[in-house]
């Protein structure tokens, strides 16, 4: 009789090596995402890397726009996807916040990072993300 404990034993182990598994483990895709939106001087930055970058539209949507939309391009937060967006939706989003325009919530925010784009820039970036 001395076996009757090992199913006890066993099932007691199968729990503990389940304990802390989704600390380890990545992110559900249905955990919330919170973004704060960027600081002051982390505009700055992000307008300077427009303002300087390259023709690459890869490297200004990494130096300008990744930090909020995420690396993808699916959205961080509160901040939306582009992914799916198209071509013309990009371009025409872009050329209004470089204009003032207001386009939706966080056109405060886009705009001041849209102004110093070229039209190359803006076209090149709506190639990049348009779909």
């Amino acid at each position: 009789m001395k076996f009757n404990h090992y199913p006890l034993l066993v099932a007691a182990l199968v729990l503990l090596s389940a304990c802390g598994e989704g600390a380890k483990g990545p992110a559900t895709p249905d955990a919330a995402v919170t973004a704060a939106p960027p600081t002051a001087a982390e505009t700055t930055a992000m307008v300077d890397a427009v303002a300087t970058a390259g023709d690459e539209a890869s490297v200004l949507y990494t130096r300008a726009c990744a930090g909020c939309h995420g690396v993808t391009a699916e959205g961080v937060g509160e901040f939306p996807s582009l992914a799916k967006l198209s071509v013309k939706d990009v371009e025409s989003r872009l050329q209004a916040y470089r204009a003032g325009e207001t386009v939706g919530p966080k056109s405060a925010l886009m705009a001041p990072l849209a102004k110093p784009l070229s039209d190359e820039q803006i076209a090149a970036l709506a190639l990049y993300l348009g779909s």
